[in-house]
């Protein structure tokens, strides 16, 4: 649902962020060369090469996508969008000053500051404007949402879904077969009829997209319900009522076509697991690079102040 409504978006989102991040490169030298701050410039400082464009390129895209900056889950919500981008930018720095060390080792390093504080005022502006352009662009498209099933499941799809009314998603209202919720307001959404009157229901509201969420003791029913709907132009897609056993995460695949929903799995995927693991052994790299000056005087002084070893070393049981 998210996904259809977002592939342009995510697309456009990712090249803006990629050609304002290349901008902000040469952006942050001129700000470096205009403003008075820091150490004497040399030629050095301030000289950029082909080479860091392409590095800044390679790095942001690995990082927005390891932390799932173009995701469509984190672009209903502002502050979580927002929140995600700086962080990314701010691991994209680490890991292109670190790389530029060992490299290009002479540029400024106040440029980096420069380059880190542009690149997300660019980004998270340009991220506003392209939402108010979509929310506008999408404000005559609503695709209608009809969740089958009012009860704690589908209140909670409902709820999810409030934050993507920008998308163009909008919830027109549920289906019940409890004859107390008929034509009531169920978390400002009108129950509209029984799952009987699902084809009427969906034909008289423009519904483009139908959640079940129905509790598992009827969930007999949702063979015929699926059928019934199969002939009308709307996507289906079913909620399964197992959020009290989901300890962690759910992941979906499939086997021969069997589809597995997976209800305990590991908090960090393989590729995640792989990129931090990256992460973690360059910025250490670089911080007992940075530190060795500092870790050869506490030795000096350890060495100086008792006997023994500098380094403490024993045998333990565990």
């Amino acid at each position: 649902m998210l996904q259809r409504s977002s592939a342009r978006y995510v697309l456009a989102i990712y090249l803006t962020d990629l050609v304002l991040t290349l901008f902000a490169l040469p952006m942050a030298r001129w700000l470096r060369v205009t403003i008075p701050w820091g150490q004497p410039l040399t030629e050095e400082g301030v000289a950029l090469y082909w080479p860091m464009f392409v590095l800044a390129a390679v790095i942001w895209s690995l990082a927005f996508a390891s932390f799932k900056a173009y995701d469509p889950q984190r672009f209903a919500h502002a502050v979580d969008e927002a929140q995600t981008v700086v962080a990314a930018i701010a691991v994209s720095i680490l890991a292109f000053a670190g790389a530029l060390y060992f490299s290009y080792r002479g540029l400024s390093r106040l440029l980096y500051v420069y380059f880190a504080v542009v690149d997300v005022l660019l980004c998270l502006g340009a991220r506003m404007v392209w939402r108010r352009l979509m929310q506008a662009r999408q404000a005559s498209r609503q695709r209608g949402v009809l969740i089958i099933g009012c009860g704690p499941v589908g209140q909670r799809v409902a709820r999810l879904l409030e934050p993507c009314a920008w998308m163009g998603i909008g919830v027109v209202g549920y289906l019940d077969d409890d004859p107390d919720k008929l034509g009531q307001l169920v978390d400002r959404h009108r129950v509209l009829g029984t799952l009987d009157q699902a084809r009427k229901v969906i034909a008289q509201n423009h519904v483009e997209e139908v959640v079940i969420a129905l509790p598992m003791d009827v969930h007999g029913r949702l063979v015929n319900l699926v059928a019934s709907l199969q002939e009308l132009p709307v996507n289906i897609k079913v909620v399964p009522d197992y959020s009290e056993m989901a300890y962690f995460r759910t992941t979906f695949e499939q086997l021969a076509g069997i589809p597995l929903i997976g209800l305990k799995e590991p908090v960090i995927g393989p590729i995640d697991r792989i990129v931090k693991r990256g992460f973690d052994i360059l910025i250490s790299a670089l911080g007992l690079i940075a530190l060795a000056p500092l870790f050869v005087l506490i030795a000096l002084l350890v060495k100086w102040s008792s006997p023994g070893p500098v380094i403490y070393r024993s045998r333990r049981l565990g």
